[in-house]
């Protein structure tokens, strides 16, 4: 029924500032209409740019994660952009790169993610290694 339902709501929220993604098969959520080209941010990028400001952390160092369209934003907007390995079409191809699905009980694409890219970066710059 969720599914049947996103077009309707879309139609409802033309020329709004909103839009609506479905980041699970049960779900939708209305978030703010970003283009493409545009400096606003919303949803989860507007939060990251607010702490990394506030921190004196350059986006251009910011590893986002996610699985799905209430993502892409964030996606647009970080310097790295890391999807699960299940995540949705939308998500998949605005990524980087893609890790294991965030259901994978042996490593989580979180942890994954986390080990890659944070953890192995880090050990190699205490080694002398470069980045």
């Amino acid at each position: 029924r969720i599914q049947a339902a996103a077009p309707e709501v879309s139609q409802l929220l033309e020329g709004t500032a909103a839009q609506v993604v479905q980041p699970l098969p049960f779900l939708l959520d209305i978030v703010p209409r970003i283009q493409a080209d545009s400096n606003q941010l919303g949803g989860k990028a507007a939060g990251l740019h607010a702490i990394t400001t506030a921190l004196g952390i350059p986006r251009e160092v910011v590893m986002a994660v996610g699985d799905s369209g209430n993502d892409l934003d964030m996606f647009r907007w970080a310097g790295w952009a890391v999807a699960m390995g299940n995540s949705s079409p939308p998500a998949l191809a605005a990524a980087d790169v893609v890790v294991a699905s965030n259901d994978d009980d042996d490593c989580p694409g979180v942890a994954e993610a986390i080990e890659r890219f944070v953890l192995q970066r880090e050990r190699r710059s205490l080694r002398g290694g470069g980045e």
